[in-house]
């Protein structure tokens, strides 16, 4: 049976994966900032945005 481009592609991913796992090479990353409840709530004032409006 052949593989299809996404079966390739996942292999790949995993391959990567397993690379970093073991220590072999250095997968990027981002940090990323979890704001508080009172600067969620200071942006959506400050756009004029209901709790819907702003999760959507």
């Amino acid at each position: 049976m052949e593989r299809t481009e996404l079966g390739r592609d996942i292999e790949t991913a995993l391959g990567e994966v397993l690379d970093h796992v073991r220590g072999h090479t250095e997968l990027p990353c981002r940090v990323v900032d979890d704001p508080a409840a009172s600067q969620i709530v200071t942006l959506r004032k400050r756009f004029g945005l209901s709790r819907q409006n702003f999760a959507d």
